[in-house]
């Protein structure tokens, strides 16, 4: 098993991009323009109050969303298997070494991506109820400190506070350790073509493991590097928007598409750079 490389891990990444950033792009457009098209069919008059001010009625849209929870919870069941597809189509593309074909991949994605779904729910549905517990927990050594003072004041306003800052810099320090460790999960089970997303974690802790520090700094630094780049691209579209949404548009794809294929080929990349192989991973994965 290898130690976790930054420098190969983004040459991987870089490679990928190079060698199927295209195919990639497309289907990411076509996931995302689907699932677009999906909810603006089902739900045309509700898109019209929703983007022409001149009709934005709030009391008329409480009134529509409350009559249609069901068909919401079914566009949203939709879209994120449609969406989840998208990933895993990207991935079985970028790791199949060109032994699969863009076919092959497209209907792999759309299978594997209803159990991955289901992996995904129980997970959050976990990490709620242990979110909940450490809530209960703290809040409960806070009211036994609350109530053993006798005049509560600045002194226990101050270390509440404390408190909160520690628990979400500890929240954010938790969802990266999960990143790092379970992040590998959908690359593995595209670069095996396995529709088992549960084994796939397992092999996705073992792969990780002794890397986890260093996982979750490169995590961090491609997140934030994305997410300052995002903001100032899309100030940047948001100008163009203002001459003419066309223009916007096209020079939305131009400029988004590439930071988007990008980011989605990382989870890919950490996979490829991890990978127990004593070849050029970086020429295995191109």
């Amino acid at each position: 098993m290898r130690k976790f490389d930054m420098g190969q891990a983004w040459a991987i990444n870089v490679a990928m991009l190079k060698d199927h950033g295209i195919v990639v792009g497309v289907v990411l457009l076509a996931s995302y323009a689907l699932m677009g098209l999906l909810f603006y069919l089902l739900f045309a008059d509700m898109s019209a109050l929703m983007f022409d001010p001149m009709q934005a009625d709030p009391a008329a849209m409480s009134a529509m969303m409350a009559g249609r929870v069901g068909q919401l919870v079914f566009i949203g069941l939709i879209t994120s298997v449609i969406s989840i597809a998208g990933y895993f189509i990207v991935w079985r593309i970028a790791l199949s070494r060109g032994q699969e074909s863009i076919g092959g991949a497209i209907g792999y994605g759309l299978l594997a991506a209803v159990p991955a779904l289901f992996a995904i729910v129980v997970l959050y549905i976990a990490f709620v109820i242990a979110l909940l517990i450490v809530g209960m927990i703290l809040g409960l050594i806070f009211g036994v400190a609350m109530m053993g003072t006798d005049s509560p004041g600045v002194g226990t306003g101050v270390g509440i506070g404390i408190g909160m800052i520690l628990f979400y810099i500890g929240l954010l320090f938790f969802v990266l350790f999960l990143g790092a460790r379970l992040g590998t999960t959908g690359p593995i089970m595209a670069a095996e073509r396995s529709f088992n997303p549960f084994r796939a974690l397992l092999e996705s802790w073992k792969l990780t493991r002794n890397n986890s520090l260093m996982l979750m700094l490169y995590l961090f630094l491609i997140s934030v590097a994305f997410f300052v780049i995002y903001v100032v691209l899309a100030l940047v579209i948001g100008l163009f928007s203002n001459l003419s949404i066309i223009l916007g548009i096209i020079v939305g794809i131009i400029v988004m598409v590439p930071l988007m294929v990008f980011y989605v080929l990382v989870p890919a990349s950490i996979y490829g750079a991890l990978f127990e192989n004593d070849a050029d991973v970086a020429d295995a994965f191109s």
